[in-house]
């Protein structure tokens, strides 16, 4: 017979080892209450269910539908220089070692991220994770943390749907059909998703610092993004559902690397590949073989540095006259040598490294191979010092450091609170604080008593 709610909340009071005179005193009822809801006279309400999943360590989800929570899972692969160090080490001890396909189903992936594949948009040349056996150790140390973090978001998710109020997600636009190169796949998911911010009064992703990308992403592709501490070699982590879809970006100084994640991560999103916990760690830039890596990486380029606004930008510099195709629309760039300033400006203002733009430059045709080499060479401290930007990067740099955590669900979740739908717990859960110190928080000032008669006068402000 299929259990009840009165039944599974039988399950915890009996786990409790609890009267259940006790256990309503527990978990907020009088005993004639819970007595009754518990023999179908009357109906838990939400309150009263949030209470006894908190006392059970369970979710209200569960209490109402038998579902068990969401629970993310992750292989143990990780690729490019970690999986090099990690064969090399094995080798060393006299063990054999498989080699993975160059792709897997997404739940049985960890891969490489915003600057792996060695193609248009490599972001960086830094990450690597220990070597030989220890990093498979820390590997596994990372996954239980990584997981510990995304139940913090999913649980916030599950409370959300249990109490009817759950996110209506919008429609992302469809993975393109017909398609058969990854390369071309991102660079038309890239396509698909410029119009599509365009429909919506965005012009260009370029005017938008990180933090005005994030809302924007939320805002038109229904995407929770967070900034927050993610175990060492961790730069993101996708993971979208019929329910939420939700991006964890690293907090760094590195903020380049940071925001061709996000739009990697986002990539990802759009082509359905995160339909489990996808994380990006151990970056081995070049070494990439996953071909859905690939594809997230020239979306990513192709959405942070478009084409069009590419050469404009350069021709605006007066280095390249732009040509005219057949059907009158911009045809290709040719190679112009660009000047120092002019590099700097165009890192400034598309906010990639210059790694990342040398790349797609030159894959653009824009910059030869030497001038590729040029661009590499400089960094993104130097390009805002040389055009007078370094306010910018200051704010720029700051703004990747600070957590940051999705404002909806918190909203949503305080909404729930007051409407006395749930307790403060998963408010407080969501945003990693402790309950009793978000109450009080919350709670409002004291009234300030009124002066007597004789004290009163002018308000004196002291600085």
């Amino acid at each position: 017979m299929d259990e009840s709610v009165h039944d599974r909340v039988r399950k915890v009071m009996d786990a409790a080892s609890l009267s259940q005179a006790a256990f309503a005193q527990r978990v907020g009822l009088t005993a004639d209450k819970l007595s009754k809801s518990l023999n179908g006279v009357r109906r838990f309400t939400s309150l009263d269910l949030a209470r006894v999943a908190e006392f059970g360590d369970t979710t209200v989800d569960w209490l109402l539908s038998g579902r068990e929570p969401l629970r993310p899972s992750f292989a143990a692969r990780t690729t490019g220089a970690a999986a090099a160090a990690r064969t090399a080490g094995a080798a060393g001890q006299g063990r054999s070692v498989p080699t993975a396909p160059p792709t897997a189903h997404p739940a049985a992936r960890t891969g490489g991220t915003s600057g792996t594949g060695g193609i248009a948009g490599t972001e960086g040349t830094e990450g690597t994770g220990g070597t030989g056996g220890n990093a498979a150790v820390a590997d596994s140390r990372s996954d239980a943390s990584l997981e510990s973090l995304l139940r913090r978001f999913t649980g916030a998710y599950e409370v959300l749907e249990a109490l009817g109020r759950g996110r209506p997600l919008p429609e992302l636009p469809a993975p393109p059909k017909g398609v058969e190169r990854f390369v071309d796949q991102g660079e038309a998911l890239a396509r698909e998703a410029l119009a599509l911010l365009e429909s919506h009064g965005v012009a260009s992703v370029a005017e938008l610092d990180t933090p005005q990308l994030v809302d924007v992403v939320d805002q038109v592709f229904g995407v929770d993004v967070a900034q927050v501490g993610l175990p060492g070699g961790v730069d993101g982590v996708a993971w979208h559902t019929d329910a939420f879809r939700l991006v964890l970006l690293a907090r760094t100084d590195r903020w380049t690397r940071q925001r061709f994640t996000l739009a990697h991560e986002l990539g990802h999103v759009l082509a359905r590949d995160a339909q489990q916990p996808l994380a990006e760690r151990h970056l081995a830039p070049g070494h990439q073989k996953n071909y859905d890596e690939v594809r997230a990486n020239v979306f990513a380029a192709g959405f942070l540095m478009p084409e069009r606004e590419v050469g404009l930008a350069v021709e605006k510099a007066g280095h390249l006259p732009r040509t005219v195709g057949p059907d009158g629309s911009d045809g290709p760039v040719g190679t112009a040598d660009l000047s120092e300033a002019t590099r700097a400006a165009l890192v400034v203002r598309f906010q990639v490294s210059p790694s990342a733009l040398a790349a797609r430059l030159h894959q653009l045709g824009v910059i030869s191979g030497e001038g590729r080499r040029t661009l590499r060479g400089m960094t993104t401290e130097q390009c805002h010092l040389l055009v007078g930007e370094a306010g910018r990067l200051q704010d720029r740099t700051a703004s990747a450091v600070a957590e940051r955590v999705p404002s909806g669900p918190a909203r949503r979740l305080y909404d729930a609170y007051e409407a006395a739908e749930t307790t403060l717990r998963p408010l407080a859960a969501y945003l990693d604080r402790e309950a009793d110190v978000l109450r009080e928080q919350l709670a409002p000032e004291p009234p300030v008593a009124a002066l007597p008669a004789e004290e009163k006068g002018d308000l004196v402000f002291q600085p």
